[in-house]
């Protein structure tokens, strides 16, 4: 029997974005690297979006958080928009995208465990999460290779299915919620719907990407490479 190449993220999702500011080519390289290596993705299909640079931008006066956190948040914001703005306009509707940052690192080796997961997940997720950080305990379901997200943090590897694009967008640019917080970012705002269950989250038990060591513009300053398993 003839061996049966195990599906990668450009195969499971719709479409595939990875956020990069135009201004860090060496990120976007190492990026690609990593994509390459590991097999995970078929990097000519991955799109390239030109993050919103906050620092080049500025930012609301009420946005506490600083110009990383509205940068990361105006570009997750603005895919979101033009997927929904596609629809509207040209009629094509696509059934879900996956965001990646260009700090992602896949671990070594994901494919076999990408495909157990994908073939598990339930068919009414709204959202994946193939990397974060858990702060409430995820729940079992009734399969052991899927979790289910109470309140997942980062943003560096998530998929939304077209159904929660909407609601994914209002709730995320609710202007009141982020008003006069310090720290309050868009994956502090993400934990607020996960923890209401006002979407279905679904994690593998496993995560199959961690954070590139590196300078982060939201923290501004240079962190060690994280997975959070």
């Amino acid at each position: 029997m003839a061996f049966t190449k195990p599906k990668n993220l450009t195969d499971w999702f719709e479409r595939v974005y990875v956020i990069n500011r135009p201004d860090r080519p060496q990120r976007l390289q190492e990026f690609y690297e990593n994509v390459e290596s590991t097999e995970v993705a078929d990097p000519s299909k991955i799109i390239v979006y030109p993050a919103i640079m906050g620092d080049k931008t500025s930012f609301p006066s009420y946005f506490l958080s600083g110009a990383g956190a509205w940068g990361c948040l105006r570009s997750h914001s603005n895919i979101i928009e033009n997927l929904i703005l596609e629809q509207v306009n040209t009629g094509v509707k696509i059934k879900s995208v996956l965001i990646l940052e260009d700090d992602v690192k896949f671990i070594n080796n994901p494919l076999f465990m990408l495909h157990e997961f994908m073939t598990s997940v339930p068919k009414n997720w709204d959202q994946i999460y193939l990397g974060g950080q858990h702060r409430v305990k995820p729940q079992d379901t009734s399969n052991v290779r899927v979790k289910r997200g109470l309140s997942v943090n980062r943003t560096h590897a998530y998929a939304l299915n077209r159904k929660v694009f909407r609601m994914f967008y209002c709730h995320i640019n609710n202007a009141s919620e982020y008003c006069h917080k310090q720290n309050h970012h868009i994956d502090h705002q993400l934990e607020i719907a996960h923890r209401k269950e006002a979407w279905n989250v679904y994690c593998p038990p496993v995560w199959l990407a961690g954070q590139r060591e590196g300078y982060s513009d939201v923290c501004n300053k240079s962190l060690e490479y994280r997975d959070w398993n």
